[in-house]
């Protein structure tokens, strides 16, 4: 009789939510102790082009998991739908960050991708939660997560103040093996 294969455990998780285009969120959530051990934002305009954007989040990943360690990284498929329409431009630009991800640390961990319903489901308890739930989740959760950020308007050159949406995403990213610990297959995306 054969062996039943066993689900992996992970331990740490890496959350990655490739935002729009003024940043991205990452946040290392440890399953076994249920705290944060860091979190960041990668900030667009601290890049002079798109491709230094992308290449200050895989040296961000790289940081993490030479100081932390981690055991798998999760980030949340691309959406080919927006407002009911396909939007290409935002489809390719989000595409890149992902191969990048992927065609750098394909050989080092799992990478897997997941539907924002499904871990919004699975972490927030409905898939219909929005933007401002995340950040509540985090502010009850994990008081302490800065999720302030400085943004620089480009053709303004102003400063404001901004809510970090997309950090608030990666925190509830990572926490999705804590929540739900199934990953399907047909998820993973690392090269074969």
């Amino acid at each position: 009789m054969p062996k039943k294969k066993e689900k992996p455990i992970y331990n740490k998780v890496l959350g990655v939510d490739i935002g729009g285009a003024t940043r991205m969120g990452v946040c290392l959530f440890d399953n076994t102790s249920d705290n944060i051990l860091t979190y960041s934002s990668i900030l667009r305009v601290k890049a002079k082009t798109n491709l230094e954007h992308r290449l200050n989040l895989i040296k961000e990943i790289q940081k993490i998991y030479e100081e932390f360690g981690f055991d798998i990284l999760i980030f949340e498929s691309i959406r080919l739908f927006s407002f009911g329409r396909i939007q290409l431009p935002t489809i390719l630009s989000l595409n890149k960050v992902q191969t990048t991800v992927i065609n750098e640390f394909s050989d080092k961990f799992p990478i897997y991708q997941i539907d924002v319903r499904s871990w919004k489901a699975s972490v927030l308890g409905t898939a219909k939660a929005q933007k401002d739930d995340t950040v509540l989740f985090v502010q009850k959760q994990f008081p302490d997560v800065n999720l302030l950020d400085e943004i620089v308007k480009p053709k303004k050159k102003e400063i404001v103040f901004d809510i970090n949406h997309d950090l608030a995403d990666a925190v509830c990213i990572a926490q999705l093996v804590k929540y739900n610990g199934k990953l399907e297959d047909k998820n993973l995306m690392n090269y074969k």
